[in-house]
């Protein structure tokens, strides 16, 4: 037999913790959606609540009773005394991963009036899971049996283009499982048994934070006039798509746009006339293409559009389907207009970089400019 000290031992302890913890968490969770009546009168939800807090009250008592026969020591007492942690047009995602089916149920209920909640029972599902979909926030059991929190963290964040934040949930109380978790960039890490309302409270700053940051980094890629991408997100999708492009072989296409005239717009009516201007052919711009398709106002007078999977043949039409709609319509009763310029990454056609697919985009609309406005230019024209 194992001493104490041995590694079996604390193996064994470790996994009682786990077990003591979960359920504890599972029991006091049940308890308070029938105290607070979340589930209204006596129902069948209700009789089932019951069940599990009686289910898990059983399991508790087993595990006590190992403790007081001497097959469990007295170490695993002190670490089920663990003290309490501390204390958003769509609804936020959040998967939970655990191998607690009623941890799971609990979870899945506590966060399903505020939030939208996907649970996976082991980590190659949460992996698939966080693979597929976007979330927010990721609530994950160190001990899942397959692929534990640690692993999985790891994984997302070196895979996934868009990681969610994690949140560890563990019966691990060691400092330094704390500081590994928080080391690989964990938001939070909650040790079981964990308090509903302060659990919740957690996990609503995280979203939070999370929603503020979101807000910050749209400022800083959206042109304050227009609502659309700005010169520095334009770039960044240019880049992105192009390298899509390339490894995919697809064809890319970009537009570049200038509003014909607006320093006359501007002269005759003013700055807000000329925003008048800039603002309905951003609407028109944005309207007529796809929602994957970025529309970008680069500065002053010049849009541009980049078009992911589309050919030249494919960007002309477009361009003149957009340029006739903006020539119908007008500000403060003075006609619209605009110019286009196109060039395009064909298939097979490794050479074309970012900058030499931007210099052929503005050509073009230079070519459509001197040629009288109100048209579009491309490679062949």
């Amino acid at each position: 037999m194992s001493s104490p000290e041995s590694p079996g031992m604390e193996g064994d302890l470790a996994i009682v913790a786990h077990d003591l913890r979960g359920s504890l968490s599972v029991a006091r969770g049940h308890a308070r959606l029938l105290l607070e009546g979340l589930r209204g009168p006596l129902t069948e939800e209700q009789r089932r609540s019951i069940e599990a807090i009686e289910r898990q009250t059983e399991r508790l008592d087993r595990l006590l009773g190992k403790i007081e026969q001497g097959e469990i020591v007295a170490p695993v007492l002190a670490e089920a005394s663990v003290p309490r942690a501390e204390h958003f047009p769509e609804r936020p995602r959040i998967l939970v991963a655990d191998d607690d089916p009623e941890l799971l149920d609990l979870l899945a209920e506590l966060l399903g009036e505020r939030y939208e909640v996907a649970v996976a029972d082991c980590g190659q599902k949460a992996l698939e899971l966080l693979r597929e979909g976007s979330f927010e926030l990721a609530i994950v059991d160190l001990g899942l049996p397959d692929v534990d929190g640690f692993e999985l963290a790891e994984k997302i964040a070196t895979t996934a283009e868009a990681p969610p934040a994690f949140m560890f949930l563990s019966a691990q109380t060691s400092p330094n499982a704390k500081v590994k978790g928080l080391h690989l960039g964990a938001a939070d890490y909650v040790t079981k048994p964990f308090d509903s309302n302060e659990l919740l409270a957690r996990i609503a700053r995280i979203i939070a934070t999370i929603e503020r940051e979101r807000s910050l980094r749209a400022d800083a890629l959206t042109d304050p006039l227009t609502g659309l991408a700005n010169y520095r997100s334009l770039a960044q999708a240019l880049h992105r798509e192009l390298e899509r492009a390339k490894r995919y072989d697809l064809p890319l296409s970009l537009m570049t746009i200038d509003v014909d005239n607006l320093k006359r717009i501007n002269d005759e009516g003013g700055h807000s006339a000329g925003d008048e201007a800039i603002l309905t052919v951003a609407r028109i711009l944005k309207s007529g293409v796809r929602k994957f398709e970025t529309v970008a106002r680069q500065g002053g007078d010049e849009l541009a559009i980049v078009l992911p999977n589309t050919t030249a043949e494919e960007a002309m039409h477009l361009a003149d389907r957009l340029r006739h709609e903006v020539s119908q319509a007008t500000v403060r009763g003075k006609p619209l207009s605009i110019s286009v310029g196109v060039a395009s990454r064909e298939k097979g056609d490794d050479a074309t970089d970012v900058r030499a697919l931007a210099e052929r985009s503005d050509e073009a609309l230079y070519r459509a400019k001197r040629a009288g406005r109100n048209r579009v230019a491309g490679p062949d024209r």
